[in-house]
């Protein structure tokens, strides 16, 4: 299960602390964990390109968290040689979109 802690704002109640949950379904945990590290990139993206059109935000991501079938935190960091590669490739694509 991917989680994604953040803060809501909002001009009438303030700003609130909110987590998005989704199911990820994948063949293993180091495909599951790069899918929600593109998931997480893309909600930073959108809050992105919300500040640049509209001056704000509705919603600021902070952090994922990633959870397998038996609710153990997945951090696959070490699973990858090349992790900071392949963070930076996703990042690119994500932040490289028109």
């Amino acid at each position: 299960m991917y989680i994604e802690k953040g803060t809501k704002h909002s001009l009438l109640t303030g700003n609130e602390s909110i987590e998005k949950t989704e199911i990820i379904l994948s063949k293993s945990d180091s495909l599951a964990y790069l899918i929600a590290y593109k998931k997480f990139i893309k909600s930073k993206e959108v809050e992105r390109r919300m500040i640049k059109m509209l001056g704000r935000s509705n919603y600021s991501p902070k952090e994922f968290t990633l959870y397998s079938r038996d609710s153990e935190r997945v951090i696959d960091e070490n699973a990858f040689s090349n992790l900071d590669t392949i963070k930076k490739a996703i990042e690119d694509e994500i932040y490289n979109l028109n």
